[in-house]
């Protein structure tokens, strides 16, 4: 009997610490966004820092790569006189972070937008990443639209930002497969930054 007990404390913690990870998608899908943060330091700074809390530093610099895969896949073009965006390639460092995340912050919803994007081959007005699409006079709309739509926004960068984190990888839907997160991250954050992918 004893020994059911130990078990049963053991599955109870784990499907807390489930439950906890789901309620921070959920969290994130609901529109609580984490703060971007800027980028870490060197991995000469603090060699394991990283390891403690791998998600967090994911959740971290996930959206700064998936605004590059926008650029890359989508057509996705953040505007002129960025500090962070130039030749069309993101590059954060601690000077312009807080710049990103103000633009990130009004970019990360579903849409619409006045710039449009090809995303599946269909151009609109809506950044969202594997959902369905219908045919709206000359451009394509998602099957569920709107920023507060919650199943438009589980195709929001919001929501891939958190799927990026929670599978140690980019999203095949946002990104394509011709770079790894690690590639991607080296990219925008420079080389020698901790890797928490």
């Amino acid at each position: 009997m004893k020994r059911k007990l130990v078990r049963g404390g053991r599955a109870a913690r784990r499907v807390a610490a489930v439950a906890a990870g789901a309620m921070t998608a959920g969290a994130t899908l609901a529109g609580c966004h984490f703060a971007v943060v800027p980028p870490k330091q060197h991995a000469g700074a603090s060699p394991t820092a990283s390891l403690r809390n791998p998600y967090g530093y994911r959740l971290a610099d996930a959206p700064a790569l998936l605004t590059q895969c926008a650029v890359d896949t989508a057509g996705l073009r953040p505007g002129t006189g960025l500090d962070w965006f130039a030749n069309g390639r993101v590059t954060i460092n601690t000077t312009n972070a807080d710049n990103f995340s103000s633009w990130w912050a009004t970019h990360n919803k579903p849409g619409p937008y006045p710039q449009t994007f090809v995303i599946d081959g269909h151009r609109t007005h809506y950044l969202e990443f594997g959902t369905t699409w219908v045919k709206s006079g000359s451009l394509w709309v998602p099957t569920h639209a709107g920023d507060t739509n919650p199943q438009a926004l589980r195709y929001s960068l919001a929501a891939w930002t958190s799927w990026a984190a929670l599978n140690g990888k980019l999203p095949p839907a946002v990104c394509g497969t011709a770079l790894s997160a690690r590639q991607l991250q080296d990219q925008i954050f420079g080389t020698g930054t901790p890797d928490p992918w």
